[in-house]
């Protein structure tokens, strides 16, 4: 039977935040992330506005039958390692972060000004008009010197998907929409998408079709849900001198006035569930990442029905697909049937979790996770960060989406590249210490910081019966490294029968009571970053 194989539940059960789960506890870091303050009559109006989950399908829209029904799925366990990207309107302008539309409208007076001062006022050049190519930037602004709208035109999704491969990927998602609510894919529920404005194509599907001809599972981001109060929380100032009440456009600003389709609230969210909806009929992601985790409860019942509308469909495709959300620590929320994520690594765990997490962490700086060219330009580390990154995340149980910040045109920065190189390039030798390995009995000797970069330090990672030591840093002084945890003693009964650096071969070793001395040899070229040890022998891994 299908579920059997499909949804064959852990033993340790998924200790995970469903995204369209929300947490009760909301951390101050993400106060301003927030679905419509909804009554338990407008979500029930929302929900009767569509097809129920048949009395007859496997997955309920019920926590009990989406627990019972859900595992990780393999690719997922096994990939540890992905690309997400944040690419959309916001990248035209450049100018702050991909908030910048609430921002440019008064909620930061500042950058409102700046807006204005770049682009003009705000009545004839809104947030829409980034799509337009016939519009710009003031002539001898700052913003003139790098300025490209929003079009994709310089967009090759097999290129990008290519340099995803390469740089060591096994799943890629796409902002198909953030808290903007532009939608980036073909769609018949919102006018205000891809296929009709700025690029005039289908961006997520264009993209799917490129990812899947490379062999890599593909995932859908959704920022949506706080897109109601979005804007309408805002004051803003000289609201006449702007675009907002144009009628071809206020719909698009400000849902929360349209009264259009009864309620606005549960017009919202109806709205919010069918683009879900029609992603998931189009696209079959095998991955839907949330960005949200602390909406009211009230709003279970909305997310229940989609996730099982999601994992029933799998069913039907024959995919093992996962849903992922965030919260401000693992502490915050137990609901199972999906991934738990962690918005950077600063908040993820410090400790091997029994079932597999995800972080995304990003290589822009500061607050943006887009394209920045005025307020946070540069990298967030290079490539070093990221590796070592991964591999600690990997020994803990968790799984990477690393970011990256495409340009308007649809370039992805030459900075950025470099970085996803170099990642591909150390994947390429040390793969095999990363895919497919599974948590060992700790993750870590020496600093179990992220950021360890000495010699000392090591993450552990299991593939039985072969054990890998990463090393985060290559020695200054001397010629050996030493492992204290893997000495005579510590593995009763356990030998070891041969060591191999990776991207060298086989290197000489002793091993006595407390401690496992492995003799190095030059730094082996082209191998920098961190270096892995591919342990051989029996009783290694338990």
């Amino acid at each position: 039977m299908l579920l059997s194989k499909r949804f064959q539940r852990h033993a340790s059960g998924v200790a995970a935040l469903l995204s369209l789960a929300c947490v009760a506890v909301v951390a101050p870091f993400a106060v301003a992330q927030s679905g419509p303050g909804a009554t338990v009559e407008q979500v029930a109006d929302a929900i009767a506005r569509t097809p129920a989950i048949p009395a007859d399908a496997t997955v309920q829209p019920d926590w009990k039958s989406i627990q019972a029904n859900y595992a990780t799925p393999q690719w997922f366990y096994d990939g540890k390692f992905g690309i997400m990207m944040h690419w959309g309107v916001y990248s035209a302008p450049a100018k702050h972060n991909e908030w910048d539309l609430k921002y440019m409208y008064g909620a930061n007076a500042g950058i409102r000004k700046w807006y204005i001062e770049n682009f003009g006022p705000l009545n004839e050049f809104g947030y829409l008009d980034f799509m337009d190519p016939t519009k710009g930037p003031k002539p001898g602004s700052a913003a003139a010197a790098y300025y490209k709208p929003f079009t994709a035109s310089k967009w090759d999704p097999d290129a990008w998907a290519s340099l995803f491969k390469a740089t060591g990927a096994r799943i890629v998602t796409i902002s198909a929409e953030h808290h903007d609510g532009f939608a980036l894919w073909d769609s018949q529920v919102t006018p205000f998408n891809t296929k009709q404005m700025g690029p005039k194509r289908d961006l997520v599907g264009d993209l799917a079709t490129a990812v899947r001809k490379q062999g890599m599972k593909y995932g859908i981001q959704d920022h949506g849900i706080e897109n109601y109060t979005f804007m309408s929380q805002f004051k803003m100032p000289e609201r006449e001198n702007t675009d907002v009440d144009r009628p071809d456009r206020k719909p698009y600003y400000l849902p929360g006035e349209n009264t259009q389709n009864g309620d606005p609230v549960a017009a919202f969210l109806d709205n919010w569930y069918r683009r879900q909806v029609e992603m998931i009929d189009k696209y079959q992601p095998e991955l839907l990442w949330y960005d949200n985790g602390i909406n009211d409860r009230k709003l279970d019942p909305l997310k229940t029905k989609l996730a099982a509308y999601y994992y029933n469909k799998a069913l039907e495709w024959k995919k093992q697909v996962t849903i992922t959300g965030k919260g401000a620590n693992g502490n915050e929320a137990f609901l199972q049937g999906a991934m738990h994520d962690h918005e950077k690594i600063g908040r993820a765990p410090k400790s091997i979790q029994q079932t597999p997490w995800m972080v995304h962490d990003t290589m822009t700086k500061g607050t943006s996770w887009a394209f920045n060219k005025i307020d946070q330009p540069g990298l967030n580390g290079d490539a070093s960060r990221h590796i070592r990154m991964l591999a600690h995340i990997a020994s803990l149980n968790g799984v990477l989406l690393l970011n990256i910040g495409p340009e308007a045109d649809g370039t992805i920065p030459q900075e950025q590249q470099d970085v996803l190189k170099d990642i591909g390039a150390w994947m390429a030798i040390n793969g095999e210490a990363i895919y497919d390995t599974r948590p060992w009995k700790q993750n870590s000797e020496g600093s179990n910081s992220s950021g360890a970069s000495a010699s000392t330090s090591f993450r552990f990672l299991a593939k039985a019966p072969t054990l890998y030591a990463v090393m985060m840093g290559w020695p200054t002084e001397g010629a050996a490294a030493t492992i204290e945890s893997l000495g005579a003693d510590d593995l009763p009964g356990s030998t070891i029968t041969g060591i191999e650096l990776l991207g060298h071969g086989p290197v000489t070793f002793t091993r006595e009571p407390g401690k496992l001395t492995i003799n190095l040899p030059a730094q082996p070229a082209g191998v920098k970053h961190a270096f892995a040890f591919k342990i051989s022998g029996n009783g290694l891994v338990p």
